[in-house]
């Protein structure tokens, strides 16, 4: 009986000894995939020859993703014998460094991996066969998100130990985002110039007040704006003259700003017409006296 039962543990630890993945295959194998004379080819091997030393100097990398990829090796309820795992976790992780080089799907390079000596000896297979996709995206499927954080932070650490990265500079990439914008017409840009200009003179007085004594008409200079925004498609001639009437007053007020604090070099600001509200009412006083005049027998 105690036979028996030293005998049923005996294969209990042989099985979880085979169905627990390896790190890494410590056997190395030749190469016997032809080399190239092609400088393209050379520039090629030479790239994946790099990252295959760079990960070999960083155990850390293979760690990290061998701790995700357990749940794979576990005895399954309907299969008590368990499995042998074929492919070490070095394997998988640099099967999926070549997905992301190639920028192929992951059935597209499993055929690139299996017509590719030199990538077989990347991924340091030997003489086991190509992975299938279906297995390779399990395995990426595993590897969580802060696993692939703490790598990217140990391989930014290893860069900056060799100097090869100046962490005093940050460099940051941004995404467009395809987004809906107002349609810059003049006027617009005009208003926008005279916030931009408004918010400086602002700050200007803030720091230095006697720099800046003039007054500034924000609330005119957006009347006048919106004005122009309202009445620029109409069809009437009248509206059209005064809408022209306020861009020359908004294009003074926007012109003449710099002078105020002494930048022109064209003399003092420049004398500004009448306001459009008094031009519009002398225009409608006319126009009503020249429809007295067509009517008068």
């Amino acid at each position: 009986m105690k036979e028996k039962g030293a005998l049923m543990s005996f294969e209990s630890t042989k099985t979880r000894r085979n169905t627990m993945r390896l790190k890494a295959d410590p056997q190395r194998y030749f190469d016997w995939s032809v080399a190239s004379r092609a400088k393209v080819v050379l520039e090629y091997e030479e790239k994946y020859d790099r990252i295959s030393a760079l990960l070999d100097e960083n155990p850390l990398f293979v760690d990290l993703i061998h701790r995700d990829l357990k749940p794979l090796s576990k005895v399954r309820p309907q299969n008590r014998r368990g499995r042998n795992a074929d492919f070490t976790s070095e394997n998988i992780l640099r099967a999926l460094i070549v997905h992301q080089i190639e920028g192929t799907s992951l059935r597209d390079t499993v055929v690139r991996i299996s017509h590719s000596p030199f990538l077989q000896q990347f991924l340091r297979l030997g003489v086991r066969r190509v992975m299938d996709f279906t297995f390779l995206d399990k395995c990426f499927k595993l590897i969580e998100a802060e696993t692939w954080r703490r790598l990217n932070e140990a391989l930014w650490a290893y860069a900056v130990e060799q100097g090869q990265l100046d962490d005093s500079r940050l460099r940051v990439d941004t995404t467009v985002v395809e987004a809906n914008i107002r349609w810059p017409t003049d006027s617009s840009l005009l208003w926008d110039s005279w916030r931009t200009l408004y918010r400086l003179f602002k700050e200007v007085r803030e720091i230095k007040p006697t720099a800046i004594p003039h007054r500034f008409h924000r609330k005119k200079a957006k009347r006048l704006h919106l004005l122009i925004t309202r009445y620029a498609s109409s069809p009437s001639k009248r509206r059209q003259r005064v809408v022209r009437h306020c861009q020359r007053e908004l294009l003074l007020e926007v012109g003449g700003s710099p002078t105020l604090l002494g930048t022109s070099s064209k003399g003092p600001r420049p004398r500004r017409t009448q306001s459009w509200r008094t031009w519009s009412r002398r225009s409608r006083a006319s126009s009503r006296r020249s429809r007295k005049s067509d009517l008068a027998p």
